[in-house]
This record gives C-alpha cells, structure tokens and sequence, in this order.
C-alpha cells in the first residue's frame, strides 16, 4: 500500500499538522441557540426552543476545507452545519428546506474560559 493510496473521509494528509477542535460547546443559530455535546460516534443537538435532541454526525470536508456535519435523515430531509473553519466558530446552518441561518459558536464546553474568538 502507497502512502497515496491511504485517504480518510474526516483528515486530509494536508491537515495532518493541525490541531482540531471539537464539535461542542452553544453556538447561536440564526435568532435562537442551541447546545452541543458529543454522544459516542455522533453530536447531540438540543434546541432552545425545542423539544428532545437531535443527532448529527461528520458527513465529509468541503474542497476548501469546510467540515460538514449532517442530522439523521427524517420524513423531511437533512439538516447541515458547514463551518467556515476547523475550529467550529462560525459557519452556517442549512435547514432541510432550504433556509439558512448564520451560526456563530458562544461557548466552547462547559467552561468559560474556552470562549470562541470574537
């Protein structure tokens, strides 16, 4: 096996030096906010001005680098976070009927003193 040959759905060979972030923390969604903790091989999704949680799991990087996360498939489609970079600060939200909604991440995890940059 050539080290060409070994490609990984979620790290690039390019991005192998990097450090990434996790997936986590509030982040505010269009005019509401929402909370995210990983659960296992996915990310659970509470909404504020929702009932239950939602999952969603790394579906694939963008060509320009751009980490895609998508819910479980419903009667109605998917829903998409794309973040603008590895460090999940800002992005947007591609609801599954089309609308999108500016993400900005508010908190890292469960401290303060992980706060996103402004």
């Amino acid at each position: 096996m050539r080290l060409a040959d070994i490609k990984s759905k979620s790290l690039r060979l390019a991005d192998a030096g990097k450090v990434f972030a996790e997936f986590e923390g509030s982040y505010r969604v269009g005019n509401t906010t929402c909370t995210v903790k990983p659960i296992k091989m996915a990310f659970e999704i509470r909404w504020a001005r929702g009932h239950g949680a939602m999952r969603f799991f790394f579906d694939h990087t963008t060509p320009n680098g751009e980490p895609v996360f998508v819910s479980e498939d419903s009667d109605r489609g998917v829903d998409r976070f794309i973040f603008q970079d590895n460090g999940y600060h800002s992005g947007k939200f591609i609801r599954a009927d089309g609308k999108v909604f500016v993400v900005k991440q508010l908190r890292y995890g469960s401290s303060d003193l992980f706060k996103a940059p402004p």
